[in-house]
């Protein structure tokens, strides 16, 4: 996955890595470039978008539909308030310690 990212010539990005899906292999690569300086951290809520697209590929129109807009104004803005908070884990970024 490295060596298609670099030849394809563009900057390695976390746009880039979730073009790759949210798969084990792609989560470890992108640690690996942020423990090694090669690509700034993320914040975790960053995160939570292309898991989102993951979770409702394949799924019919009306319910992906329905998840998407329940995300957005539920889950992603809890997990904003959250972060802005200092209560954002990392297994568990919408739904970090004590309120």
């Amino acid at each position: 996955m490295l060596r298609e990212l670099i030849a394809a010539g563009d900057p390695i990005t976390h746009a880039a890595l979730d073009d790759h899906g949210t798969g084990a292999s792609v989560e470890h690569l992108r640690s690996l470039l942020v423990h090694t300086g090669a690509l700034t951290p993320r914040d975790d809520i960053g995160s939570l978008r292309p898991w989102l697209d993951t979770l409702v590929a394949g799924l019919p129109t009306d319910l992906s539909t329905t998840l998407r807009a329940y995300a957005s104004w539920s889950v992603l803005r809890r997990a904003r308030g959250r972060a802005t908070r200092g209560h954002l884990t990392v297994n568990r970024p919408g739904r970090g310690g004590g309120s």
